[in-house]
């Protein structure tokens, strides 16, 4: 391997790319390699993971009625995991025999954790409101990287994670 022993920006066998890490990506330009920064999970930290996995109220923002969907499936996860789960989602009445909410503002009580299974680019309107109601954390699921909304949050003193799943995180601490 020309790269070193790392073989940074090579494929590995498992088809993830070797990133040189912290928040890090090499890329290629005009045969050189250079470094751009990520709106990585690095920001992450393990006390802001287990301090938002101790709340016991969360509001989970786009919320499916469908079983088939991640969203759907985490908040049964948190329910059976001793959490109150309050579905937030535009046009439905009810999911997982919870009464759901069109938005964070129309929740008449308080909520702990704001949970984000919304795109990215609606992540910051939801931030705004999750400061609104005086949230203690904010959490954008797998995939939702939004600079703005985590900023955003922690400016107003929230504890944020963004681009993981509490799911995940619940089960590697505590199990089923």
């Amino acid at each position: 391997d020309s790269e070193g022993p790392t073989g940074a920006g090579r494929s590995r066998r498992d088809g993830r790319d070797r990133l040189p890490g912290n928040g890090q990506k090499a890329t290629m330009r005009e045969g050189k390699s250079e470094r751009i920064s990520l709106p990585a999970r690095a920001m992450n930290t393990g006390a802001d993971i287990e301090a938002l996995l101790k709340a016991r109220v969360v509001a989970v923002v786009g919320c499916s009625p469908k079983a088939s969907r991640p969203s759907n499936q985490v908040s049964q996860y948190l329910q059976e995991s001793g959490y109150r789960v309050i579905p937030v989602h535009p046009g439905l009445d009810e999911v997982l025999g919870e009464k759901c909410y069109p938005d964070l503002l129309k929740i008449p009580e308080p909520v702990e954790v704001v949970v984000v299974f919304r795109r990215a680019e609606f992540a910051l309107e939801v931030a705004r409101q999750a400061v609104e109601i005086d949230a203690k954390g904010l959490w954008l699921q797998d995939g939702i990287l939004a600079p703005e909304a985590v900023d955003l949050a922690r400016k107003a003193g929230l504890t944020v994670v963004s681009d993981d799943c509490i799911m995940r995180q619940h089960l590697s601490r505590f199990g089923r």
